[in-house]
């Protein structure tokens, strides 16, 4: 990802999603303090959950009160050096299954199969979409396109894809909105399940998603011509499986992905992919999501969390945090605000309710805008040690303007007693032990490498 300087942007953050009714950001207790707690930890993007059902609670009627304040979040994020990336977010499909995400005039279950609509015996996420084959017919519904008098006669998808174009049309300029992502982990229906992961995916990849993705992404850009859109794989990606769909031809694409189960592996699907096709940027969405339950406790989650930013820094990977806070109905997933760094939004933010060690560890040097290609970075908690180098070239080969700023993000909780600078290639112009390191590449630099050590 490239700014209007040619710079490389790299994002680091958390994610925020509220899963209740009526899923505004105001009702949930988030607060200019959770701002700044999320600034102090480095981190410069929130992947902001929307609602479908919020935005559309009844066919083509749109919520606007629920989008101003999604607007207003944003704005608020971005006062303390946000950014936002939307995510229209679902889990298990709809509330009409006992999850969230699509409204329940939208769920659409084949009665004659499954007299007593979807999921009646409400399992909880992710158990009921993996398990129950009446959220699998709600799936099916909607990757088919069906309508109904619920619908107003048209197709959900379609539905889907006007309700995308109407948030960007709505409140699409807000300054900080970075970028749009699709949906979050599409699950493919009965087309894929999950012991069934061969030709089929690949049809579902191939066929019905792909059409999907361009669908909506064509909708956006007749709104918005510039702003990342990012589409995630189907949601077995996730588990370590390949993705086979073919990009649609729309401009400033993205893909986005979960690199939860084994990093590594998931990881290593993800740079296949991207060799077929490079000029996709790449973003992880959501890793983590650790609860402290076993086998993991809670005092092994901070180890985790430093592990896999290194595994991250080693991939180049921007990344974002799952979960700052969880809110959601206890029926549909029980304990999921156990995965957060504050528990209860209504609750002040000390410990227990902040998990400090937790947010600690993600607390993490990493650069947040270099002016050139960079070629690796790492950061070492115990020695206190963050290294950068990059070429000087753009990724597209272009020597980029001579005031272009490399921004190196140093949080103060990693850095207590100041750190000192030794950097080839380039000057520092920033203040000393700054927060932020800012650096000038040297007219004649070809490469500049940069180690900061902590005093």
């Amino acid at each position: 990802m490239t700014d209007q300087q040619g710079r490389v942007v790299i994002f680091r953050g958390v994610n925020l999603v509220n899963k209740n009714s009526p899923y505004t950001y105001l009702s949930s207790g988030i607060t200019e303090e959770d701002a700044r707690i999320i600034r102090a930890a480095g981190m410069n993007i929130v992947r902001l959950g929307i609602i479908w059902g919020a935005i559309e609670p009844s066919p083509g009627q749109y919520n606007d009160v629920y989008l101003k304040d999604i607007s207003n979040t944003i704005t608020m994020l971005k006062t303390y050096g946000i950014n936002t990336l939307l995510d229209m977010h679902q889990d298990q499909y709809s509330t009409s299954c006992n999850g969230v995400g699509a409204p329940d005039w939208a769920t659409i279950v084949n009665f004659a199969k499954f007299p007593k609509g979807c999921n009646p015996n409400k399992l909880p996420f992710p158990k009921g979409e993996l398990t129950d084959l009446s959220v699998s017919d709600a799936w099916d519904g909607f990757w088919q396109n069906k309508n109904s008098a619920s619908t107003g006669l048209v197709g959900l998808q379609d539905r889907y894809a006007e309700t995308w174009a109407y948030v960007v049309k709505s409140i699409g300029g807000t300054p900080g909105i970075v970028g749009y992502e699709i949906m979050n982990e599409p699950y493919p229906g009965t087309v894929c399940k999950a012991k069934m992961l061969g030709d089929e995916c690949i049809l579902f990849d191939q066929g019905v998603y792909a059409k999907f993705i361009e669908k909506v992404s064509s909708k956006i850009r007749n709104v918005d011509s510039k702003t990342l859109i990012f589409f995630e794989p189907s949601v077995f990606f996730d588990f370590g499986t390949a993705t086979h769909v073919t990009p649609p031809n729309v401009p400033n694409l993205g893909f986005s992905f979960h690199p939860y189960l084994t990093m590594g592996h998931v990881l290593a699907n993800t740079f296949v992919y991207h060799n077929k096709f490079p000029n996709l940027p790449l973003l992880a969405t959501e890793w983590g999501a650790f609860t402290g339950d076993k086998p993991l406790t809670e005092n092994m989650v901070p180890a985790e969390i430093t592990a896999g930013s290194m595994r991250l820094d080693k991939a180049m990977m921007p990344a974002i945090y799952w979960t700052y806070a969880n809110p959601a109905p206890s029926s549909f997933l029980p304990g999921a605000f156990r995965q957060g760094l504050v528990w209860d939004l209504n609750k002040p933010r000390t410990t227990p309710n902040l998990m400090v060690d937790r947010l600690n560890a993600l607390t993490w040097p990493y650069p947040q805008a270099v002016s050139g290609t960079p070629l690796e970075w790492s950061f070492h908690p115990e020695r206190q040690l963050f290294q950068l180098s990059y070429s000087t070239n753009s990724p597209s080969g272009q020597r980029l303007d001579i005031n272009a700023r490399t921004e190196i993000i140093l949080p103060s909780e990693r850095f207590k007693n100041g750190y000192e600078v030794f950097v080839e290639g380039a000057k520092v112009v920033s203040t000393r032990n700054a927060n932020l390191l800012v650096l000038l590449n040297q007219s004649d630099a070809k490469n500049v490498k940069i180690l900061v050590k902590g005093l």
